[in-house]
C-alpha cells in the first residue's frame, strides 16, 4: 500500500524516506514563515471558488472554519509543519482533511497547482517584509540626517584611496550616507510593484479550466495587480527572488563601506570616533582592548547577503521555461537575506546614534596633510593667472619642499613658495602670508564650496532639510501600502466571518 500523498495516484512505491528528507526538509524549515500568508491565500481562492460557483455554500463555510482555528492555533504557536506532508501548502490541506474529511476539503486545491499557491504565499510574505525594511531604511536614514545636523561644523579629512584628500564635515559624510541609503528606497519601492501583482490563476503553467476570477483575489489579498501570463508566472519566480537580493546586496555593501569607515577612525591611530560601549566588545586576554565586532560582522554579514545573489542567480541561470523544483532553492536564501539587511540596519542606527566624535582630532587631521592644497592651487591661479595644471604642477613643488622641510601647512609662508614662483617667471608677485593661511584653513575650505552640493555648513544644512521631506514621502508610501494590505485583508476577513455563518 503506497503511503497516501496527494499526488501518489499513479505510484506503487512509497518515496525513500531519505529521498523525502532531501526534497523536503529543509525547505520545510522556511515554509513555517509562510503559514499565515497560504491560510490568506487559501481562504481567499475558496470565497472566489465559491462565487464563481465552483463549491458549494456548505463546503466552503466548513473549510474556513477549519482555516479560522488553524490561523489562531498557528499564532499560538501550536502548529507546526510535518514533513511527510512536504511543504506548507499540503500541510494545511491535510489539517482540514483531518478534521472535516477528503470530500470536502479536497475542494480546497481546486483550480490551483501548489506552483501558484507558492508564488502568492511568497507574495504575501515578501511585501510585508519590503515594507518592514522600508521602515526601518527611512529610520536609518533619518537617524544619518539628526546626527548631520549636529555635526554640521565638525570638520575632518575627505579620503580618496585612504589618503587625505579634500576637507569634509562629518555633517557631509553623514548626508553622503543617507543618500545612498535613499537610493536604496527607490528601488525597493520599485521591486515592490512587481512583487505585489497577483500570480493566483497560472496553475501549473497554463492557467485552469475554471472561469476564475482572479480580479477578486486580488481585490481580496491586496494585490496591486495581475502578473498574466500563467507561463511567464510560474517561470519567472526566482526573478522575484534575485531582483529583491540584489538590492539587499546594494543596501548590505552600503552598510559594509560605513562600517569599515568606522572601524578605521575608531582605531588609536585615526582616534576620530569611539564606540560606545554597548555596541563594542572586549578582548578574553587583552584588558585594554575595545573591538569594533559589530561592524566588523556587518562587513562579514555582507558578503553572505551577496554570497545569496549569486547562488539566486546560478539557480536560474539556463533553467527552461515552466516551473522546475531548483526554484525551491531561491527561498531560503531570499529569506536569509532579508533577515540579515533588517538586522543590520537596524544595528547601524543604534551605532551612529551612540558614537562619539574627537572633534579636536578631526580638526587636528584635516589641517595636517595639505588637505587643502587644491585650494591653493585655486589661489594661484587668481594671484598669476597661469593656467591650472602649472599652477597643479607649482603647488605639487610647494607641497614636496615642505615635506622636506618639515613644514606644516599652518606654518607655511609665501618665502617657500617665492623661490617656485619665480622659477615661472613671476618675479614681482606677493602673497600674504595671512592670506595663505586662510586658504590653507580645513575650516575656511568647506565654507568655499557653497555650491549645490557642496561641504559649506548652509549648503549641508539645505541638503538635510530636502532629504527630511523625501523621507517624509517614503514615509507617506508605505504608509499607504499598509492601509491598502490592510483594508484588503479586513474585508476579506469580513467576507470569511460571514460565510461562517
Amino acid at each position: 500500500m503506497v503511503r497516501k500523498k496527494a499526488w501518489s495516484g499513479r505510484f506503487q512505491k512509497d518515496l525513500q524516506d531519505d529521498v523525502e528528507q532531501y526534497l523536503c526538509q529543509e525547505d520545510l524549515i522556511f515554509d513555517e514563515r509562510l503559514i499565515k500568508y497560504s491560510i490568506l491565500g487559501t481562504e481567499a481562492h475558496d470565497i472566489m471558488l465559491y462565487e464563481i460557483g465552483a463549491i458549494k455554500k456548505q463546503h466552503l463555510k466548513a473549510i474556513l472554519k477549519e482555516l479560522e482555528v488553524l490561523k489562531e492555533i498557528t499564532t499560538q504557536g501550536k502548529f507546526h509543519l510535518d514533513l511527510k506532508h512536504e511543504d506548507v501548502q499540503m500541510n494545511i490541506e491535510q489539517f482540514v482533511t483531518d478534521q472535516i474529511g477528503r470530500e470536502i476539503a479536497g475542494m480546497i486545491h481546486l483550480a490551483r497547482s501548489r506552483n501558484d499557491q507558492v508564488l502568492v504565499d511568497l507574495r504575501l510574505y515578501l511585501r510585508e517584509e519590503l515594507i518592514q525594511l522600508i521602515d526601518i531604511v527611512i529610520e536609518t536614514c533619518a537617524t544619518f540626517l539628526h546626527k548631520a545636523e549636529e555635526t554640521l561644523n565638525i570638520v575632518m579629512p575627505g579620503y580618496t584611496h585612504l589618503q587625505h584628500a579634500q576637507p569634509i564635515t562629518f555633517g557631509f559624510w553623514c548626508v553622503s550616507n543617507a543618500d545612498g541609503l535613499m537610493r536604496v528606497l527607490d528601488r525597493l519601492d520599485e521591486v515592490y510593484k512587481r512583487v505585489n501583482q497577483n500570480p493566483l490563476g497560472a496553475g501549473a503553467l497554463a492557467g485552469v479550466s475554471w472561469p476564475i476570477d482572479r480580479q477578486l483575489t486580488t481585490k481580496l489579498l491586496g494585490f496591486d495587480g495581475i502578473q498574466e501570463n500563467a507561463l511567464d508566472v510560474v517561470s519567472s519566480r526566482g526573478e522575484i527572488s534575485a531582483e529583491i537580493v540584489f538590492v539587499l546586496t546594494l543596501l548590505m555593501n552600503h552598510l559594509s563601506k560605513i562600517a569599515n569607515d568606522l572601524i578605521l577612525w575608531s582605531t588609536h591611530e585615526f582616534g576620530m570616533i569611539t564606540f560606545d560601549d554597548s555596541y563594542a566588545t572586549g578582548s578574553s586576554i587583552m584588558p585594554q582592548k575595545k573591538n569594533p565586532d559589530v561592524c566588523e560582522i556587518m562587513r562579514a554579514k555582507a558578503s553572505k547577503v551577496g554570497g545569496w545573489l549569486y547562488q539566486i542567480i546560478n539557480v536560474l541561470k539556463g533553467m527552461p521555461m515552466g516551473y522546475n523544483r531548483d526554484f525551491q532553492e531561491t527561498k531560503g536564501p531570499t529569506m536569509l537575506a532579508l533577515d540579515v539587511a533588517k538586522d543590520s540596519t537596524k544595528i547601524l542606527q543604534g551605532v551612529i546614534k551612540t558614537i562619539s566624535i574627537n572633534e579636536k582630532r578631526m580638526l587636528e587631521l584635516a589641517g595636517a596633510n595639505f588637505t587643502t592644497a587644491t585650494d591653493l592651487i585655486d589661489l594661484l591661479m587668481k594671484k598669476t593667472g597661469v593656467s591650472f595644471r602649472t599652477s597643479h604642477e607649482m603647488v605639487g613643488k610647494i607641497v614636496n619642499e615642505c615635506v622636506k622641510q618639515n613644514i606644516t601647512p599652518s606654518k607655511l609662508t609665501f618665502s617657500v613658495i617665492k623661490p617656485i614662483l619665480e622659477k615661472k617667471g613671476k618675479l614681482n608677485i606677493i602673497i600674504d602670508d595671512k592670506e595663505i593661511q586662510e586658504i590653507l584653513d580645513p575650516r575656511e575650505a568647506i565654507k568655499k564650496k557653497a555650491h549645490v552640493g557642496g561641504t559649506a555648513p548652509q549648503e549641508v544644512k539645505r541638503m538635510i532639510s530636502e532629504r527630511k521631506n523625501k523621507i517624509l514621502e517614503f514615509k507617506e508610501r508605505n504608509l499607504s501600502k499598509k492601509d491598502k494590505i490592510n483594508f484588503s485583508l479586513n474585508e476579506l476577513q469580513k467576507l470569511v466571518n460571514e460565510h461562517m455563518k
